[in-house]
């Protein structure tokens, strides 16, 4: 993905402008995607990992009322 838009701007800009701005357009919509969705998968895992603490002691509480 990355090589065809770099190949796509390589060739683009001296021939064609319209190419040249669609490969940098796929280049930085491919590198924000990646970035994007490894912050969302790093995220998701710690609030996971949150959400389970946050309820053990909940839970006990629940049951030590009963």
């Amino acid at each position: 993905m990355i090589g065809l838009g770099l190949l796509l701007l390589v060739l683009g800009f001296p021939g064609n402008m319209v190419f040249g701005l669609w490969g940098i357009t796929l280049v930085f919509l491919f590198i924000f995607l990646v970035l994007f969705g490894v912050t969302h998968l790093i995220s998701g895992v710690k609030n996971k990992k949150a959400k389970k603490t946050a309820k053990k002691p909940a839970l006990a509480t629940v049951k030590a009322r009963r």
